[in-house]
């Protein structure tokens, strides 16, 4: 925990606990009854959910790497944050700090064209990843939190294209949506957490944020810097 945190610190991030957003939603309302189940008998409801309410949209289960590169969603190692711009743009006193590897439990991504195979090799197809737990109980959220966060974070490194949110959820009272925010200072960011008490609620805020919101300076988030050359080109 403390290696994460001093990574966390490094990249620049600073953590956000954001006040309840109004958000207004017609989707239907979902829950899950959890009496004699595990967390996986809970995913094929949540995807015929999607299915139900936004058919522009498609769901798919990569618990166990289904559709992903060699079972991981993003593979990524993140760089420390660029510590000042210096005459010949940003300063290069940049290390490695943590590697990332991992995927949620399913993702939400754009409906694809017909006859379309998606495989999730590449994050920009992500909109939303939903990383699914029985209990966030005050003595289990941290972990969850913590676990949630690395997905954000793997899913964003470097990613200039989209900044997929990620939704933590016990699919009935306790919804967290984390998202990165770029800061005044254009070499730190932001997690920012918003918390739900209905799941179309928050899926509907993860609509309306989209992914493709992001500032173009998330795409430097965590990227190793570009050799001066290169720059020039």
């Amino acid at each position: 925990t403390r290696i994460y945190e001093d990574a966390v610190e490094a990249l620049g991030i600073l953590r956000v606990e954001q006040t309840d957003k109004h958000v207004h939603s017609e989707m239907g309302h979902f829950l899950f009854q959890w009496t004699g189940q595990q967390e996986k008998d809970s995913y094929a409801s949540v995807i015929d959910w999607f299915f139900t309410n936004l058919p522009d949209k498609r769901g798919y289960d990569v618990s166990a790497g289904q559709k992903c590169t060699q079972g991981n969603l993003y593979h990524v190692t993140l760089f420390s944050f660029r510590q000042h711009l210096g005459q010949h743009g940003i300063e290069a006193q940049v290390k490695p700090v943590i590697r990332l590897k991992g995927r949620p439990d399913l993702v939400i991504t754009f409906k694809p064209q017909a006859d379309e195979e998606v495989y999730l090799h590449n994050r920009v197809y992500v909109h939303i990843a939903i990383e699914v737990k029985k209990s966030l109980s005050t003595s289990d959220y941290s972990s969850c939190y913590r676990e949630a966060e690395r997905h954000l974070l793997g899913l964003c490194a470097y990613n200039r294209f989209s900044s997929p949110l990620v939704l933590l959820t016990d699919l009935n009272m306790a919804h967290r949506v984390l998202y990165m925010k770029a800061t005044s200072n254009p070499l730190k960011f932001t997690v920012a957490t918003c918390r739900f008490n209905q799941f179309h609620v928050a899926v509907q805020f993860c609509l309306d944020q989209g992914p493709e919101k992001t500032s173009e300076a998330l795409g430097d988030f965590g990227r190793a810097v570009t050799p001066l050359a290169e720059d020039a080109e």
